[in-house]
């Protein structure tokens, strides 16, 4: 019952973060920590919430960046989220974060089966689905986990796209303008 209540909760939140993205009334509220703190904190969580037995690594300098950590959490859940569902239990995802020229660039790659042809020009609509969904009654594809990134990325000043890697898999790439000012 509590896994049903948490998947309700998950979907109402990106459903809510749709609207008011669409609304233009995403609040970002900055604050300065390290990235590999904030990467530390998702570490934690995904500890705890695996679904699979892939391995996810998590790189990031100890530096200093002005985002809004809540939106950047949510960001990175949707994310490895994306990438556990995907990525078969001997695979693996990296997730890494940097500051290069006052950008924040956040990418996760897996060693899943990557996105179909044509699926990363629209990877980011809501309620598109790389895969339809399966028996198995898997949770958690309702095709809302890239818009959401998206439009976290868009307000911090920023953009995400998807790609196939060329060694097999998927990786997503989300840029953040450090210390952006909120809308």
């Amino acid at each position: 019952m509590s896994e049903e209540n948490a998947h309700l909760t998950r979907l109402t939140d990106d459903l809510l973060v749709l609207s008011r993205a669409r609304d233009g009334i995403l609040p970002v509220h900055l604050a300065t920590l390290s990235l590999r703190d904030l990467l530390d904190e998702a570490r934690s969580r995904h500890e705890t919430l695996a679904v699979t037995e892939s391995m996810a690594r998590f790189t990031a300098p100890d530096r200093e960046v002005r985002v809004d950590p809540v939106w950047f959490g949510h960001a990175v859940d949707n994310l490895l989220s994306n990438a556990r569902r995907h990525t078969p239990a001997a695979g693996t995802i990296d997730v890494s974060a940097d500051l290069v020229d006052g950008t924040i660039r956040l990418v996760v790659e897996d060693t899943g089966p990557g996105f179909p042809p044509g699926f990363a020009d629209r990877a980011f609509e809501p309620f598109t689905r790389a895969r339809p969904a399966d028996a198995s009654g898997q949770r958690g594809a309702a095709g809302l986990g890239l818009a959401v990134v998206d439009a976290i990325a868009r307000a911090h000043g920023g953009r995400a796209w998807a790609q196939n890697r060329a060694e097999g898999g998927a990786r997503v790439t989300v840029l953040l303008m450090n210390g952006a000012a909120p809308r």
